[in-house]
């Protein structure tokens, strides 16, 4: 996906100076919308190459095991 693409989407939630060490020690900032979740360094408006996941990707990387007890969730 296109660093692009992401960047069009309006920012819902931002989670600031996450720390990493691998492959090198750097802050970057998390960013959440409503198709993506992607980082950028902080202090800048630009996506970080490589590092853009379209949510429906991400759906797709968690299956569930069907021994998994069935969970029920109550709203109010």
């Amino acid at each position: 996906m296109s660093a692009d693409v992401a960047v069009a989407d309006p920012v819902l939630l931002e989670v600031k100076d996450i720390s990493v060490t691998a492959p090198q020690r750097k802050k970057y900032d998390l960013c959440f919308t409503k198709n993506f979740l992607y980082a950028r360094a902080s202090g800048t408006s630009v996506p970080v190459q490589g590092v853009v996941y379209p949510w429906k990707d991400i759906g797709t990387c968690l299956p569930v095991s069907p021994e998994a007890p069935e969970i029920a969730d109550l709203v109010d």
